[in-house]
């Protein structure tokens, strides 16, 4: 295959909607002259031709893997692309993206990741140019490609999908994000945290199966209010069986110096200022007042990884603080190193442990930090220490609430907001906009997308919430009018979060990757063929900003397995410690999608599943199964069903699933 390395021609760029209009011929003024560094015939997953490159004069790197043009190959091209799209990932594809792909007809992209979408329109039509020439194609015959992407990634499919033509024909936003995202889930959770995590069992008890279902049963009237204003915001109750998942502040400790960037006042004026929680007097704001921990500490010992970087810095021995008890994860601190004579050095972030007195600083929101001040920690070395920063952000959210010219039906603050539309918190300029469209590519979520589009959203996902895939239906649906059932799907599903595979916890999540791989396959036929995909989920949209589906799998459309788990020979939930309980499992599928072909049991919710075998794939199984348990105790019962749309039990892609799941009290037999 001759294919130099050589500037494309074409046009410039388009003028702007919201970000870059790009069309299939324009070429980009940063991404104009691809440089092949390397061609190769790959085993791995599965035989492919590998191309790598790079864009001259950028940082950005290309991967393209194409099925082999040998006939024989167990893998062959059906003439699409499939791209995933991400801000922060590398150019390397891992194994499942490639395999996927090509078992899926398609040749695979992956760029480095970047801002917005012209990089990745420019490595998209670079590698339609090396497909033609390496498939023998004429220059006129039509490559049809598809990009997906992931939370952050889920604005730049918007934004290239809002803003291209010709590039790319469909895309599949998964866990979706809006303009009104950032900052938001990154705050409220750990809030909720901070206030909740003494009433954390009695809420995951209240929640699990067979619970009361009411978690606010055992909270005081802060504690009410915080768990409320969350739900509001639109965090599915449900996710807060694994409480302290929920609640985790690695996001914010991650996007802490950004935040601090584009509002540098934000953390004095909380807590100076009238209005913030910070200078509140209330049993809240003095809840917050008491979180925060500052001290000095002089550094003992240091460890330090290849690169130089501090891993364990044992400090003096610290005065303790009621700080420290509301302390669950040595998130978010900040370390002011100082001269012997008292200059300040420079700051770092990293974490503190406070019963060990250790700090660390490799730990992912090193991001911001001045390597160069790895070298000035060392024994004796003064460090003032302190989470004042990370306490303020809590709140962050309070004092982000659109303005009413800059609501666009941002329901989960309504809360706070009076009867006349005015804020109900001091308020600041409004960052989650502009953060969201930097990501985005200038994007600004119009709804007028120029391909079809299949969303993948998540009902316990605690980090893109529900409500905001419904928020851009709504904006596709107004700019699309008529056409818009011909263009969009949205499918919700159940027990889903935030992780493309199978998260810790597995009796209350399933992974969502298989059910992006299905979208992705029906999107290419609906593109291509003509094959309308399935119905939008009949979701319904509550009073708390939640979203829920109907049990029934024939009602709740999408794509997801339905399965009920109940007892078969009991009407309690209580037995006696050595008698056999007995379970049955109804599953099925939504009409003329999949087959079920597995179903597992988990008799006591700690991830050991069993295979219970599927004769014969097809839409509606019921399996019924018995277990003792010979110690008392509360068991969470789970089982998982998987669902595939070619009915394959071997398939290795598109293996879709559900959980049913039922709590067991087991008594003493005494």
């Amino acid at each position: 295959m001759q294919l130099p390395n050589s500037r494309l021609s074409g046009p410039p760029l388009g003028e702007p909607q919201d970000g870059l209009f790009i069309t299939s011929d324009c070429i980009d003024p940063d991404y104009h002259t691809p440089i092949i560094d390397n061609r190769s015939n790959e085993s791995h997953p599965v035989p492919h031709f590998k191309l790598t490159g790079h864009f001259e004069n950028t940082t950005i790197r290309f991967n393209f893997h194409y099925p082999l043009r040998d006939s024989s190959s167990e893998s062959k091209w059906a003439g699409r692309f499939f791209q995933f799209m991400y801000p922060t990932q590398d150019d390397g594809a891992d194994d499942t993206t490639i395999g996927f792909g090509l078992d899926s007809g398609a040749y695979v992209i992956q760029i480095t990741g970047t801002q917005g979408y012209r990089a990745e329109a420019a490595s998209a039509k670079f590698s339609r140019v090396v497909a033609t020439q390496y498939y023998g194609l004429k220059d006129d015959d039509r490559i049809f490609g598809y990009i997906y992407g992931a939370s952050g990634g889920s604005l730049q499919v918007i934004g290239a999908m809002e803003n291209t033509i010709g590039v790319w024909d469909g895309g599949v936003p998964i866990v979706q994000a809006i303009p009104a995202s950032i900052g938001i889930t990154h705050t409220f959770r750990p809030l909720m945290g901070l206030v909740l995590q003494n009433k954390s069992r009695e809420i995951e008890d209240a929640i699990r199966p067979g619970g009361s279902g009411d978690p606010y049963a055992s909270l005081n009237n802060v504690q009410k209010d915080i768990l409320r204003e969350g739900v509001q915001l639109g965090l599915s109750g449900t996710t807060l069986e694994d409480f302290y998942y929920t609640v985790d502040r690695t996001m914010l400790a991650q996007m802490q110096q950004t935040f601090i960037s584009v509002d540098p006042s934000y953390v004095e004026d909380f807590w100076t200022k009238e209005g913030y929680l910070g200078s509140e007097l209330s049993p809240l704001g003095d809840l917050l007042r008491s979180a925060v921990s500052e001290f000095n500490g002089t550094v003992v010992n240091v460890e330090r990884d290849d690169a130089g970087v501090p891993v364990a810095v044992t400090l003096s021995d610290i005065p303790g603080s009621k700080a420290f008890d509301l302390n669950w994860d040595d998130l978010g601190y900040r370390f002011t190193i100082s001269a012997e004579n008292g200059t300040n050095l420079g700051i770092l972030a990293g974490r503190y442990n406070h019963t060990t007195l250790t700090a660390r600083f490799d730990v992912p929101e090193n991001q911001s930090n001045d390597a160069t001040l790895y070298s000035r920690i060392q024994p004796n070395t003064n460090l003032h220490i302190m989470n004042k920063e990370t306490i303020a952000l809590h709140a962050w959210y309070r004092y982000q609430v659109p303005t009413l010219s800059e609501d666009r039906g941002y329901i989960g603050f309504d809360q706070f907001r009076t009867a006349n539309g005015s804020s109900v918190y001091p308020q600041r300029t409004y960052w989650a906009k502009a953060l969201a469209q930097g990501a985005a590519g200038g994007a600004n979520h119009s709804g007028l997308i120029t391909g079809k589009m299949i969303v993948i959203q998540s009902l316990l996902d605690q980090h893109s919430l529900s409500w905001w895939a419904h928020w851009y239906k709504l904006q596709v649906q107004q700019s699309l009018g008529e056409s818009f059932d011909d263009n969009y799907r949205l499918w919700y599903n159940d027990h889903a979060a935030h992780e493309y595979t199978q998260p810790a916890n597995t009796a209350l999540l399933v992974g969502f990757e298989s059910m992006y791989q299905q979208a992705l396959r029906d999107l290419s036929q609906w593109v291509e063929f003509g094959v309308a995909p399935p119905a939008t989920s009949n979701y319904t949209l509550t009073a708390d900003n939640d979203i829920i589906l109907p049990v029934e799998a024939h009602r709740r459309g999408g794509i997801q397995p339905t399965v009920e788990l109940s007892f078969s020979n009991s009407s309690t939930s209580h037995i006696a410690a050595g008698e056999e309980v007995s379970f049955t499992a109804v599953t099925s599928t939504p009409p003329g999608n999949g087959k079920i072909v597995a179903l597992e049991w988990d008799f006591r919710g700690r991830g050991d599943f069993v295979m219970e075998e599927v004769v014969e794939p097809t839409d509606a199984v019921t399996l019924q199964a018995s277990f003792t348990y010979e110690q008392p105790g509360e068991y969470l019962v789970v089982v998982r069903v998987t669902s595939q749309t070619e009915g394959g039990a071997e398939a290795l892609y598109a293996r879709i699933q559900n959980l049913g799941r039922i709590r067991v009290h087991v008594d003493s037999s005494d």
